[in-house]
């Protein structure tokens, strides 16, 4: 067991037992979605189930900010919205942090025509050195997102030789997290 996914669950029991939550409840369920996402992705070796399983992680964190019904990438942006402004996650994306997002810029650039739509491009392009650890994050979740809609798009060939290289090249500065 992962150790991310060990402090997750053990957070999810003290909160479930100071607010008496059920575990069938949506509180309960998102959890375990983003924990069982942490476990495959931190154990995948190839490098699209990690990246697809990391993002599984978020979006399962995402659905505790949307409201049952609401579609998918309405919970997804209100999540980017609570949690940009939070000084944690602001000091994660802060100019000169650990996490290596200019290599991951640069990487999914490189590969920009096969990994991005014209909405993740255009998100890569908006992302500069001088963004602020708010706009990093947008950025930085939205592509993310633009990735993994790639990944599930018809006309991709996951098999293809350069689709595999594209991807492992572009999301080996992700994947290190």
């Amino acid at each position: 067991m992962s150790i991310s996914a060990e402090k997750l669950k053990k957070r999810r029991r003290e909160e479930q037992d100071a607010h008496h939550y059920s575990a069938s409840s949506r509180w309960y369920e998102a959890l375990n979605k983003a924990i069982s996402a942490i476990e495959r992705a931190e154990s995948a070796a190839d490098p699209i189930d990690r990246f697809t399983s990391a993002y599984w992680a978020a979006d399962g964190l995402s659905q505790l900010h949307g409201e049952r019904g609401d579609e998918d990438i309405v919970s997804y942006q209100s999540w980017i919205e609570q949690i940009k402004v939070h000084p944690e996650v602001r000091r994660f994306f802060a100019a000169g942090s650990l996490l290596p997002l200019k290599p991951f810029r640069e990487l999914v650039g490189r590969s920009r025509n096969t990994l991005l739509a014209k909405e993740g491009a255009q998100q890569l392009d908006a992302w500069k050195d001088s963004s602020s650890p708010e706009k990093s994050c947008s950025y930085f979740f939205s592509i993310c997102r633009a990735i993994r809609n790639r990944l599930f798009h018809a006309d991709l060939n996951l098999n293809s030789l350069a689709v595999k290289k594209a991807f492992a090249s572009a999301l080996s500065a992700f994947c290190q997290w």
